[in-house]
Formats: structure tokens, sequence, C-alpha cells
């Protein structure tokens, strides 16, 4: 009959107690650090997730600070400068695709007035008002802003004669006319518009909003909704 005899308690030693990890640590060590990788790839990996949010949180941000930098804060309208940039990179298309720009520069009659009379807060809900019916009267490729105050300017592109112009501000005029409701008050709203295009302005952005500005003043004092600028000799 074979004898075993435990050496630790000849030895008055404790039993060693052997650990499942120890187990595997000493005669499976591919499975533990597999285990240790892919522990680390989750850790690595929920980085990554969090990572990828940061990374769009930033972009939105960058979004909405670019679209501020461009844009009027109360009517959501491009604003002057974003305008002026769109006008001039049209001028130097127009040279390739022979595509004919026109600006209509307009401004809302006695504006003062009803600031006066009801208030800033009405005068800008009548802003918004005119913006909403500006942008909704204009063709889908042609850009309505807001240049400050309350006045407004239109960007055109592909209208080959005055005539066309001319009924598209009379379309404009119409549509800004419908009494608008200012905290249950009804307000006329009228507009003056004056209208240039490249071929009047020589090819110079600046030149033809200043152009376009002049004759919406001609427009204003003679009372007829619209009027053309008048034809400049270049380096008039």
């Amino acid at each position: 009959m074979a004898i075993r005899i435990n050496l630790a308690l000849i030895h008055d030693e404790k039993p060693v107690t052997k650990t499942c990890s120890d187990f595997l640590f000493a005669h499976c060590p591919t499975m533990l650090e597999g285990q240790r990788l892919a522990g680390e790839t989750d850790r690595l990996l929920a980085e990554l997730e969090s990572l990828k949010r940061e990374i769009a949180s930033l972009r939105e941000e960058e979004a909405v600070i670019r679209h501020s930098a461009r844009h009027d804060e109360l009517t959501g309208l491009p604003n002057r400068a974003h305008f002026a940039a769109c006008l001039e990179d049209g001028i130097k298309q127009q040279s390739l695709k022979y595509d004919r720009l026109a600006v209509f520069f307009m401004d809302v009659d006695h504006f003062k007035e009803v600031n006066d009379r009801y208030g800033h807060a009405a005068g800008d809900a009548l802003l918004r008002v005119v913006a909403t019916r500006l942008h909704r009267a204009m063709r889908k490729d042609d850009m309505v802003c807001r240049l400050g105050g309350d006045e407004f300017a239109c960007l055109l592109h592909g209208m080959p004669d005055n005539t066309q112009l001319a009924r598209l501000a009379r379309k404009l005029l119409v549509s800004i006319a419908t009494p608008c409701n200012l905290n249950g008050v009804m307000v006329e709203v009228h507009i003056s518009i004056g209208i240039a295009t490249t071929h009047q302005g020589h090819g110079e952005g600046h030149n033809l909003l200043a152009m376009a500005d002049e004759a919406m003043y001609k427009a204003k004092r003679s009372n007829s909704g619209y009027a053309f600028a008048e034809l400049r000799a270049p380096g008039a």
C-alpha cells in the first residue's frame, strides 16, 4: 500500500494555496496575455469613441461660429460682409459663365416712424417679416441679405434684360406691401428698390452696390417703388 506524506506537515509549514490566476499564469501565460490585450483594446475603443464625440462637438461649435460671422442675428439672413464676398465672387465668375449680375438695394419706407411709435421690439419684428417675405419672393438661387438697419439687398444671377428685373421688382413690392400685424396693430409695409447691373457698374462689387443705393433713393424721392441706376462712363 502506497503512503502519501504531506511534506508541509513534516517541515511544519502551511500548505501553499494556488489560485486560478496563479495556475493560469504558470501554465497558460498566453491566455492571460490575451485577456490583458482585450481589456486594453476595450479601453482604447472607449477613448476613441469619446474623442469622436469631442471632435463632433467642436465641429458643431465651429459651424455655429462660422454661421454667426456671416449671418445677421436678427433675421438669419446673410450679412453685409457675406453679401460683399459673394458679390465679388459672382463678378469674377461671370466672365467665365457670360452671366449678368444684378443688385437690388432695398430700404423699408417710414421704418423710423414705426420704430418710434411702436418701439424697438415692433421694429425688429417688422424687419423679420420683411426678411421672410423677401426670401420667399426671390428665386432659389438668388441671395437676400440684410445690410444693416432697415436696408436689405439681393444678388441676382442670369437676368438678361431690364424687363425681367422690373417684373421682379414689382413682384417684391406687392409681396412686401401686405399689412403686418405688430402686437395687434396692423402696419402698412412698403419698400423702395434701387437696381444696378454689372454692365452699369463696370464689374466692381462696391460700385454696383453704391449705384443700387443711389437708385433706391431716386425711387424713394419719386415714390415710384423702384428705379434703375444710371449708366456711368468708365472711370466715373
